[in-house]
């Protein structure tokens, strides 16, 4: 780790910080419930680093890397995960809103219950991702990759998912009222028991989506629309 980065966190937690060694000889940073909002760590190595329960708010991890690092609980409102590698990282619990994470890795992520209101993720990568019970409204999805998410009872009204890869997503009994899911991909999708109440499905891919049980009050489709789509007890079908 670099000297930068040792330094801006003894000074950020006016405490020295604790190194723990892995199995594997590899130093981590360990830090819960550290108050350290609007910390510096750009392009740092953070790779199972402990930030649970911390004050992130603002937090610049721009190009940093954290495989399986650990932020449940923690408070980072406002924060910057631009281009950053975080595949497998644990954000369960935590505040994620409107935080920037423009085209970031975050495959296998666990987003399960956390707060994500106005999140910006455009282009990012969240295939097998977890959002069960996360709330994400208003939050810019569009363009990202969110092949086989897990997404059942998140909170997604009037999210912008234009142009998302959602195929193999659940969206159980999801809330999508009034979101963007123009061009979509929602092949093989299970949407059954989801709230679709005036969103826009324009240009949507349905091959083989479960729609059973699903709100379509106020889009518009059609039976001929949802051709190969599995709409057993929908609503709101024109």
């Amino acid at each position: 780790m670099s000297a930068d980065v040792q330094a801006a966190i003894r000074i950020s937690t006016r405490t020295p910080w604790i190194r723990t060694t892995l199995s594997g000889g590899n130093a981590v940073i360990d830090l819960p419930s550290a108050c350290i909002a609007g910390i510096s760590l750009h392009d740092a190595p953070l790779d199972h680093a402990r930030f649970t329960g911390a004050d992130l708010r603002e937090a610049n991890f721009q190009n940093a890397t954290g495989i399986y690092a650990l932020f449940g609980g923690a408070n980072l409102f406002g924060s910057y995960f631009t281009d950053a590698d975080l595949e497998d990282a644990d954000f369960s619990d935590a505040d994620l809103s409107t935080s920037v994470a423009y085209k970031a890795d975050l495959e296998d992520a666990n987003f399960s219950r956390a707060t994500l209101r106005k999140i910006r993720l455009s282009g990012a990568t969240l295939k097998f991702a977890r959002f069960g019970a996360a709330v994400l409204h208003e939050a810019e999805l569009s363009d990202t990759v969110l092949n086989g998410a897990w997404m059942n009872g998140a909170q997604l009204r009037r999210a912008s998912m234009k142009h998302a890869d959602l195929s193999d997503a659940n969206l159980e009994a999801a809330d999508l009222t009034e979101a963007d899911l123009q061009s979509a991909d929602l092949r093989h999708a299970n949407l059954s028991g989801a709230k679709l109440v005036g969103a826009n499905l324009k240009g949507v891919h349905l091959g083989k989506t479960r729609l059973t049980n699903a709100d379509l009050t106020g889009t518009g489709l059609t039976r001929d629309d949802l051709v190969g789509a599995e709409i057993t007890g929908a609503v709101g079908i024109l």
